[in-house]
């Protein structure tokens, strides 16, 4: 008989051995006593059990170490069905590599956690006057001209020095965001705090964006970045491939000292 007649057999078999024991017990408790016709029946199953097995273990292994182990794991099997255990050389048999044999019931371990590659922000916000507002814009008051102070003698008359002057800067505030869609079942069952890492990843992803716009931002729909201002001065650096030491030497001395003072390499 081939490897899984035999198998099949055995689970047969079984079915049979077992519903003859559940038979029986259902005997027992209404009449007291056991059936001998039933127990004759368990008798004769339990023996052809016993016959099985002895045809399993005795089987050649023609496909060699693989059927000889399919063998082994079918005889595993077999003991566990009827003892409710194994032993331990049958337990050897049960390995979490192959998943039918016990990789099912040996689960790999769920760390609570996200691996994330390091995020890298503008230094900008850390160095900017930062302020809440919920206008559409801010005005800033700016002086456009001064007068000038002259000397002048004891009998001299004092000439018209000229108007101090004032003007007005409006920035515009825009709006950020991010959109990401996610299920209420997923809020819940997720073996993660999904919510909390939704919300480091906005934070994360606004000041990536927030910083860019600082530096480079076209003012059309967001911020206007210092490297779009024509109104920010700049200093050429001698090379237009790389950054020079006489560069940032000219790049130091033209600011006016009250700059200079507060400022700051990025």
């Amino acid at each position: 008989m081939e490897l899984n007649g035999l198998h099949d057999e055995m689970r047969q078999t079984w079915g049979e051995f077992r519903g003859l024991l559940e038979q029986q017990a259902r005997h027992v408790e209404e009449n007291g006593k056991q059936s001998a016709l039933l127990e004759e029946g368990i008798a004769k199953a339990g023996a052809r059990l016993d016959e099985l097995e002895t045809k399993l273990n005795r089987l050649p292994a023609p496909g060699g170490e693989t059927a000889a182990r399919d063998g082994e794991t079918g005889h595993a099997f077999f003991a566990w069905a009827r003892r409710g255990a194994l032993g331990p050389e049958e337990r050897k048999l049960m390995t979490v590599a192959d998943d039918t044999t016990g990789g099912y019931l040996a689960p790999a371990e769920f760390v609570n956690e996200v691996i994330r590659a390091a995020t890298e922000y503008s230094p900008i916000r850390g160095l900017a006057r930062v302020r809440q507002t919920s206008a559409r814009a801010i005005q800033v008051p700016k002086k456009t001209g001064s007068f000038s102070a002259a000397w002048s003698g004891e009998t001299e008359t004092v000439t018209d020095a000229g108007n101090l002057t004032f003007g007005l800067e409006e920035i515009p505030t825009h709006r950020l965001t991010a959109l990401v869609k996610v299920s209420q079942e997923d809020l819940e069952d997720a073996a993660y705090d999904l919510a909390a890492e939704l919300r480091l990843e906005f934070g994360e992803q606004f000041g990536i964006a927030e910083g860019q716009a600082f530096l480079s931002g076209s003012s059309v729909g967001q911020p206007q970045g210092i490297l779009s201002n024509g109104k920010v001065a700049f200093t050429a650096s001698g090379s237009a491939a790389a950054i020079t030491g006489d560069g940032l030497i000219d790049l130091q001395s033209a600011l006016k000292e009250p700059y200079s003072a507060n400022g700051t390499w990025v």
